[in-house]
């Protein structure tokens, strides 16, 4: 049995009497040892290691935890460190993850299993999958993000995909949880850097905008900005317009908002710094071209009086074992692991599918019972 016990996860593993031991399943995933043990849920419950393919990415890669995964005997890409600062990671990530469906498709018969599932951070494998695997029988998606829900609402889809992204569950909770992390390494991270911003600007009014703005509000004096004016402290104001009156800004929308037409907009000594995902807050990649010998994902920079964060990328991964602790973050562990689950035992219609409400509300009641 599995010597790593979470509560929730036990919950979940006692609520679904499933066995995984005809399930393939590809994952993107922070390779973290929250998610590591969450893959020993998996195992506990059938899944054979070999029948695992994982990628991870590489601000949220922790050398160590790859290693533990590899001796489990996962599959894990090769790619999952990989770090060109000269390229922006999308664009780097978009090519991995083909790289790892065109292999796990000549590895495997993937007929053979009872179901396919496609475990996913960001909805670039779920994205490609249509294209590369020509039988979508038993194939069905898990995405987690709201960046790859953002990326996949649109699409039309030619199988299920569970979208635990936009569970009331996860809307509820979790962005409390990464606003506390986020504001505890901003802190050391200024501190290191001997930085003091007094104005500060949040772009981005969503569930993990909000969580920041309540969490930082009495430390500075904060304005937001989003493009719902009925969300923003601006009404008609464009936003260079006022990008040069903040000493830090806080990117939360998950898009592209700072390009570099509007560099010239922003502050001398100003301090980017990006709670989202991946690294296209601020167009980190320009920032990038401009510094020679970046090796670290994590470096902070400076360009042109400009200081960014954590190369640009999610100041809450910073190379540590965990994000958050596992007894916070397990909650979202749940959510993922009660899709795996009902992904094994359900059969959906193609397109985004709703968490089922029932299940949600347990582990909502369970969490807040600790």
């Amino acid at each position: 049995m599995n010597k790593f016990k979470l509560p929730l996860l036990d919950f979940i593993s006692s609520k679904y009497k499933v066995q995984l031991d005809r399930i393939l399943l590809i994952a993107s995933q922070h390779i973290l040892e929250s998610q590591r043990i969450m893959f020993e849920y998996f195992i506990d419950k059938g899944l054979k290691p070999g029948n695992i393919f994982l990628i991870g990415k590489c601000y949220s890669t922790n050398r160590e935890i790859l290693k533990k995964f590899k001796k489990m005997g996962i599959y894990v890409s090769s790619k999952s460190e990989s770090f060109d600062p000269y390229l922006s990671f999308d664009e780097q990530f978009d090519d991995y993850t083909k790289e790892l469906l065109e292999y796990v498709k000549k590895k495997t018969k993937l007929k053979e299993y009872d179901k396919v599932i496609i475990l996913e951070d960001g909805g670039s494998l779920l994205s490609h999958a249509t294209k590369i695997f020509k039988e979508k029988f038993n194939l069905i998606g898990i995405e987690q993000t709201s960046a790859g829900y953002e990326r996949l609402k649109n699409v039309k889809l030619a199988f299920p995909i569970i979208n635990v992204a936009r569970s009331h569950a996860k809307l509820e909770i979790e962005p409390s949880i990464i606003a506390d992390v986020c504001v505890e390494r901003l802190n050391k991270s200024l501190i290191k850097l001997r930085l003091k911003p007094k104005n500060v600007l949040i772009l981005g009014l969503g569930a993990v905008g909000n969580a920041i703005y309540d969490k930082i509000k009495n430390n500075y004096s904060v304005k937001r900005y989003d493009l719902n004016s009925g969300l923003s402290d601006y009404e008609k104001e464009s936003l260079k317009s006022i990008l040069g009156q903040f000493d830090m800004i806080i990117g939360c929308t998950g898009k592209e908002v700072i390009n570099v037409l509007l560099y010239k907009y922003l502050k001398k000594g100003v301090i980017l710094v990006s709670v989202s995902s991946s690294d296209r807050e601020f167009s980190a990649v320009n920032f990038r071209k401009m510094v020679n010998g970046i090796k670290n994902c994590h470096e902070d920079i400076n360009v042109n009086d400009v200081h960014l964060l954590n190369c640009g990328f999610p100041i809450n991964f910073d190379g540590a074992e965990d994000s958050a602790p596992a007894k916070k973050i397990q909650l979202t562990l749940a959510l993922l692991f009660s899709a795996v689950c009902l992904a094994t035992r359900e059969n959906y219609q193609s397109g985004l599918v709703d968490l089922n409400n029932e299940i949600q509300k347990e582990i909502i009641e369970k969490f807040n019972s600790f």
